[in-house]
């Protein structure tokens, strides 16, 4: 299997999908293996659990690659085999110079980066950074106004109530990090208008019932409904599934995919 390696050592394995000569998509978490396992261990090793989760990945790289260059990576650091997290890890900077890492063993000039919940937020984040990020395609996670403080509360709890250093803890504490780097050093608006460039290549979906997962309840779908009209005018193209939560909508990906492809039909970058 291919690998990326990071300036700092971490080594990021990704798998490509495809036709060489398509348009690059960068697609991780949830839809990785190592993220599906760690799953089930916390669910006492469910075996039924994991097969619906990997049958969930398949399908979205699957469909995806009918059109699309896809590079599959088990993301974010310390889903295995790809290594980390490290101490003070992760930040936005981090995830921006990780996919570019990627995209470079790849092989690959531009993409558009591809998530669903925190790996949606990866994807705002990079393409707001980079220029050789074209877009983002992402589901159930709030351009504007995310609730970054919620959520950093809620997975550092998390991260103590799993097994002190177990791989889901390290996760949880890189994932408390990384909010941490977008409430002390981002600025929403300026990264809207940065976003607006790539307007054609930005696609938002979350379900109407989207209240976080259970035990973590924050306002998605509010804070995508209350913010839609401005989205809209800078550019986004923006999908509110009802009758859907976070969960519901994560392993329906049939109720997205062709949304997803109806708006990136014959585009190229």
């Amino acid at each position: 299997m291919p690998i990326a390696k990071t300036q700092d050592g971490c080594e990021i394995n990704f798998e490509v999908y495809g036709a060489a000569s398509a348009p690059a998509l960068i697609v991780g978490y949830p839809w990785c293996t190592g993220w599906a396992k760690m799953q089930q261990s916390m669910f006492g090793g469910n075996q039924a659990a994991l097969d619906a989760m990997l049958q969930m990945n398949s399908q979205v790289i699957d469909t995806l690659a009918t059109k699309f260059k896809v590079l599959h990576i088990d993301y974010p650091r310390g889903c295995a085999p790809t290594t980390g997290p490290f101490e003070g890890d992760l930040s936005a900077e981090t995830v921006t110079s990780d996919y570019l890492a990627i995209a470079d063993a790849a092989g690959v000039d531009k993409f558009v980066a591809v998530g669903y919940s925190w790996s949606a937020s990866f994807g705002i984040q990079v393409a707001s950074r980079t220029p050789r990020c074209a877009g983002a395609a992402v589901g159930a996670w709030p351009v504007l106004d995310a609730p970054h403080e919620q959520l950093k509360a809620i997975v550092e709890a998390s991260a103590k109530a799993a097994p002190a250093g177990s791989p889901m803890s390290k996760i949880m504490i890189s994932n408390s990090n990384y909010y941490d780097s977008i409430i002390s050093n981002w600025d929403q608006e300026l990264a809207l208008v940065s976003l607006k460039e790539k307007a054609g290549f930005l696609y938002l979906f979350v379900g109407g019932n989207d209240r976080g997962v259970p035990g973590m309840a924050v306002p998605i779908a509010e804070r995508i409904v209350e913010t839609r009209e401005r989205l809209e005018r800078t550019g986004w193209k923006v999908d509110v599934l009802e009758g859907h939560d976070h969960i519901a909508l994560a392993m329906d990906s049939s109720r997205w995919l062709g949304r997803f492809m109806n708006h990136f039909e014959n585009k190229t970058w």
